[in-house]
């Protein structure tokens, strides 16, 4: 059994002074998501074993944020492959990355992510399914298993869904 999970970037500033999308950081509202999701997935034991972390600016204070307070935090690999990757480039990705892993998690950018969440599962309950096809929001979280051993085998249509969360529906404890 392999777990896959998908971290979009929080929200991002676009008042910026940045140069370059690729270097626009987190919004004062995206700080608080990022670490407000960290603590949502320690406290649902759904932290992941290696984060393989888009390069950009937004992807890795998001990454920072949400496991920097960790007494063990996850091994983390940044990747500029990962920025505005489809969910082509992410598959393969994945697959040229790790050959086996109990838990990986990429953190990354729509519209890739959006597409990719919604083509990895076997089946989604209607109202998520509904819910990532109209948004995958800043800093949504999801979580699939997949009955494999190896990530070469990693194939879209196949995960079981563990988890989706996003900010706003955070239970009230994980709320600053």
């Amino acid at each position: 059994m392999i777990r896959l999970s998908l971290f979009r970037h929080a929200k991002s500033s676009w008042d910026s002074k940045a140069k370059s999308d690729f270097d626009r950081p987190l919004a004062n509202r995206g700080i608080h998501a990022a670490r407000q999701m960290g603590r949502y997935m320690e406290a649902s034991k759904l932290l992941p074993d290696h984060v393989y972390c888009s390069d950009a600016k937004r992807a890795r204070q998001t990454c920072d944020l949400a496991f920097s307070d960790l007494e063990n935090p996850p091994q983390i690999t940044y990747a500029e492959q990962l920025y505005l990757a489809d969910p082509n480039k992410i598959l393969h990705l994945i697959r040229a990355q790790f050959e086996t892993a109990d838990h990986i998690m990429l953190i990354g950018h729509n519209p890739g992510f959006q597409a990719f969440a919604l083509g990895m599962a076997r089946k989604l309950p209607k109202d998520v399914k509904e819910k990532i096809s109209a948004k995958f929001p800043t800093a949504a979280f999801i979580v699939y298993d997949f009955d494999i051993s190896e990530l070469r085998d990693l194939t879209p249509g196949k995960g079981e869904l563990v988890n989706y969360m996003t900010p706003k529906g955070l239970p009230h404890e994980f709320l600053d």
